[in-house]
């Protein structure tokens, strides 16, 4: 961990260094390093830029209409 994020190694290279993959930054996670057999959560929603794009929660995923305007969110396509 340092100030620029944290950074995890599993394996060193042929002269004993340390590789580092790049975990978690300012700017955010390195979805590539994660693993997980569950993830709670109530809802998920996956924004484009500042506009809800998705939504995933009990109900079932929604994905809301995308207008010049923004995001449509009366109008979806609803998995239940």
């Amino acid at each position: 961990m340092r100030g620029g994020g944290i950074f995890l190694s599993s394996a060193v290279d042929g002269t004993g260094n340390r590789i580092w993959s790049t975990g978690i930054t300012p700017f955010g996670i390195n979805a590539s390093l994660l693993t997980a057999g569950q993830i709670d959560t109530s809802v998920i929603r996956i924004f484009s830029g500042e506009d809800m794009a998705f939504q995933w929660n009990s109900e079932g995923i929604f994905a809301y209409k995308q207008t010049d305007e923004g995001v449509d969110l009366t109008t979806y396509v609803w998995l239940s």
